[in-house]
Parts: structure tokens; C-alpha cells; sequence
């Protein structure tokens, strides 16, 4: 499956990375379902002060959703509900997750 969510943990930061640079670090579905797990760890980890997000390579951040993959993994109305679902989960994790998270911008 392309595109896949790295992360790494350096001290009191903890590092989540959109590992999709062949699309500018498009987020496909299974990227966004990595998210939550990957706060989730962070979160329980005392150890972790803050996340930082970056994209992987040297072109973009996150260009945006994978579009790519919408004629196969939303066909109809109740699958573009789904991802609608799934996609929202991960940004409300992020948007209420308590500790800081910054975002690093390049490309």
C-alpha cells in the first residue's frame, strides 16, 4: 500500500512523519488510520513532551488528501461516509490531543 505514517521518538519529542513523498506526502486512508494509534502511544509515553510532524523529503509537508484512491475506496455514498468517519477521528485526535503539536512546513 503506498504512503505509510513513520515515527520516532527523540527525547521529550516525538515525531510522527507522512512518509509519502513520490505524492507530496499525500495522506492516503491508511495513513489516516494510523494517526490515532500513533498519538495514542505518544500520549501514554511520560517520556514525551511534544509531536512534530513533518513530510518525509524535501517537496511538501502534506499536499492534501490522495485522491488517487478515491474511485476504489469510495465508490458510493456510504463509502465516502466512512472515510469521511475515519478521516474525521484522526483530526479530531489531533485537534484535542493534550499535549503541543507542531507541524514543520517545507517545499
Amino acid at each position: 500500500m503506498p504512503g505509510r505514517m513513520l515515527t520516532e521518538k527523540d527525547g521529550a519529542i516525538g515525531w510522527m512523519i507522512f512518509d509519502h513523498p513520490e505524492r507530496r506526502n499525500a495522506v492516503t486512508q491508511g495513513m489516516w488510520l494510523q494517526i490515532g494509534g500513533i498519538l495514542e502511544d505518544f500520549g501514554k509515553d511520560e517520556a514525551i513532551r511534544v509531536v512534530v510532524l513533518k513530510g518525509a523529503g524535501d517537496k511538501a509537508f502534506v499536499s492534501g488528501a490522495d485522491i488517487s484512491q478515491f474511485g476504489q475506496q469510495r465508490p458510493n455514498v456510504a463509502e465516502v461516509a466512512e472515510s469521511n468517519r475515519l478521516t474525521g477521528a484522526a483530526r479530531k485526535a489531533l485537534g484535542t490531543f493534550p499535549k503541543p503539536n507542531i507541524a514543520i512546513l517545507q517545499g
